[in-house]
């Protein structure tokens, strides 16, 4: 028994008949094919069972006046017909594992192929059949097909629009069906024309009424439960998230448990396609899909459970960043979400960090060994709230547009700011500029001059570490301007740090040397020991680089050792 499963429209008939016409003869007891979308709709399994077996044996050749009544009669009929010599058995679009055991020969070297558009568990582990999930095509393959169904629309094309039209189908082969159909039909229809359609409309891929995909992907969302519905609203409309356990938790506002079993269901319907660590995501026609369905939601609680999600994730990656950072400056204040959910389990609520910071005090005074004990736990907490960040990036990022989207820029900026903590510790610089540019019109767009200026010298650091200067030198000036007239000490500390970075980074080692001795003055001016420490260090390097070792060692590089350990 094999069972073929996928989403919908993904090929599952075609490629058992593509395979059934290379098996000719090798089942000499007979072929049948039952196509099962019909009588599984009835309400009574038995009844549909019972209405196949009356088909297959009606193909093995039993007149119609000599079929039994009672489905068990049925069965025994179907078991003594196939005994003698191998049968194959394929059952199309079956709903039930009920709907395959009955249709299983019993000659040896017979096979059951049956395709579904649900990964039915219970035939796979209790029964012994073999998984097979059908995926979407990849692009070459993508291509290969649409050339083969209409060849002169594909030659005549420009290759970039033939690739466009490829990747908005997906590779699903409905879809690339219906687009060549549509191609080979309509003698006026160009094939970028047909792109500008499919972009702007996912009904445009159909034919008249009766071949459409939106039809097909709407068939399978409507006889999902109410909860996978609603996330299928919600995720369509979050655009890009990834689903995970706890964001799914966040959304409805339920258990973690009852996420799970939302999420199960949208697997076993093959709607997302698993991804490493627990985390799922939504084919590329049925993204399209769902936020069509969010346009239209019903109930109108997307918008909420977006905002719910945003704040979810704006908490975890808040406490990720103290976790990480610790007392860095920063205008998030994580206590303004005390009540809140979060997305991961990362760090711990504001109350518990709260008292972590006292026990830590306190560990000032103790022995050595519990000193090396509490420096081991931050240091275990620290790598566990990177390893979120690291696993959450991809949702971290889209949150932070999609808390544009919502209107809530004080969301966008202040996840923004956390997320410093990941990308300073794992070096990406591209997505740095990217988010921070965001973050800067959204702080802006509230008024937040400095927490502008603090998101532009953030991103100095991702143009720097990209060789852009002329664009980092832009973000720093910009910083200074709004930070030299004495209401922000703290942040004038930070951009002569920053400002010293980029000279460095020119080349302009003298003047990195005086942007830091700056650094280190406003910071010992306000009683910032580790900001001192901190601009102490860039210092040193600066003089030491200038090959004045001996002035970069004693007065700076050692005084910031010992004021980073404390």
């Amino acid at each position: 028994v094999v069972l073929l499963t996928g989403g919908p429209g993904f090929g599952k008939t075609e490629l058992v008949r593509h395979w059934s016409a290379s098996a000719e003869g090798r089942f000499t007891g007979g072929e049948l094919y039952l196509d099962l979308a019909a009588t599984r709709s009835s309400a009574a399994v038995s009844t549909a069972v019972g209405d196949a077996l009356a088909e297959g044996l009606l193909g093995l050749g039993v007149a119609e006046a000599s079929l039994p009544t009672t489905l068990a009669a049925r069965a025994s009929m179907f078991r003594t017909r196939t005994a003698t010599a191998p049968v194959l058995v394929v059952l199309d679009d079956v709903g039930e594992a009920a709907h395959v055991r009955s249709l299983i020969p019993t000659a040896p070297g017979s096979m059951v192929v049956a395709t579904c558009g649900r990964r039915l568990e219970e035939l796979v582990g209790l029964d012994g059949a073999d998984l097979h999930v059908v995926e979407p095509l990849d692009a070459g393959h993508a291509l290969e097909l649409l050339s083969a169904l209409c060849p002169a629309q594909v030659a005549a094309a420009d290759p970039a629009d033939v690739r466009m039209l490829v990747d908005l189908c997906g590779g699903v082969p409905i879809a690339l069906r219906v687009a060549a159909a549509r191609l080979r039909t309509d003698r006026g229809l160009r094939l970028v024309d047909l792109v500008e359609q499919v972009r702007a409309d996912l009904g445009a891929l159909a034919l008249g009424e009766d071949t459409s995909v939106t039809a097909v992907l709407t068939a399978t969302y409507r006889v999902l439960p109410a909860d996978a519905q609603r996330v299928y609203r919600i995720f369509g409309a979050a655009e890009g998230l990834e689903l995970t356990g706890p964001a799914v938790a966040a959304a409805l506002d339920v258990t973690p448990e009852a996420a799970g079993a939302v999420l199960s269901v949208l697997l076993a319907t093959n709607l997302v396609e698993e991804r490493p660590g627990h985390r799922y995501r939504w084919y590329a026609l049925t993204a399209r899909h769902a936020a069509d369905q969010a346009a239209g939601d019903p109930d109108q609680g997307v918008e909420p459970a977006l905002r719910r999600l945003v704040r979810s994730y704006l908490v975890g990656a808040m406490t990720a960043d103290v976790t990480v950072m610790g007392d860095r400056l920063r205008y998030g204040r994580l206590d303004q979400w005390s009540g809140e959910t979060r997305a991961g389990t990362v760090g711990a609520d504001p109350a518990a960090q709260a008292d972590a910071a006292e026990k830590a005090d306190t560990a000032e005074k103790a022995d050595t060994a519990e000193k090396a004990d509490t420096a081991e736990k931050a240091d275990t907490a620290r790598s566990r709230a990177l390893r979120w960040l690291a696993a959450e990036r991809h949702n971290l990022r889209h949150t932070v547009h999609l808390a544009v989207r919502l209107d809530d820029d004080v969301s966008a900026w202040q996840l923004t700011e956390a997320l410093a903590a990941l990308y300073l510790n794992r070096r990406s610089p591209a997505e740095l500029v990217q988010v921070c540019v965001t973050g800067i019109g959204a702080a802006l767009r509230l008024g937040r001059g400095e927490v502008a200026a603090r998101l532009r010298c953030l991103a100095s650091r991702g143009y720097t570490d990209l060789g852009q200067l002329t664009e980092a030198r832009t973000c720093v000036d910009a910083a200074l301007a709004f930070a030299d007239d004495g209401r922000y000490p703290r942040l004038l500390a930070s951009v002569w740090e920053f400002r010293g970075r980029v000279a460095a980074a020119e080349g302009d080692l003298p003047g990195a040397v005086t942007e830091f001795r700056r650094s280190l003055a406003a910071n010992e001016a306000i009683g910032e020991a580790r900001g001192a420490a901190i601009a102490r260090y860039f210092l040193g390097c600066a003089l030491d680089t200038d090959r004045r070792p001996d002035e970069a060692l004693e007065p700076h590089l050692d005084r910031a050792g010992h004021g980073i350990d404390e």
